[in-house]
C-alpha cells in the first residue's frame, strides 16, 4: 500500500490516504505517453506568431506575391 498525503485549501496535511500498488503498476503504452507529452509541451507556447496580410504591407497598396508556393527561399 502506498500512503499518499491529503491537503486541505491552505495547503496543510489533514490526512493520509492509501492506495493499492496494483493500480500504478500497469504497463507503460509510449505511444500515449509521448501524445501527453506533446500536447503538454505545444500548450506551453505562445502561438502569437502570425504573417502580414495584402492590407498590413506597407509601401503599396498590394502584397508582391504569396508568402507559399513561390519556390523561393
Amino acid at each position: 500500500m502506498i500512503e499518499l498525503p491529503v491537503y486541505n485549501k491552505e495547503g496543510q496535511e489533514i490526512d493520509k490516504f492509501q492506495v493499492d500498488e496494483g493500480l500504478f503498476g500497469g504497463k507503460v503504452r509510449n505511444t500515449l505517453l509521448r501524445d501527453v507529452v506533446i500536447m503538454y509541451e505545444n500548450n506551453q507556447r505562445q502561438g502569437t506568431a502570425s504573417t502580414k496580410t495584402r492590407n498590413q504591407v506597407a509601401g503599396s497598396n498590394r502584397k508582391p506575391w504569396k508568402q507559399k508556393h513561390t519556390g523561393r527561399a
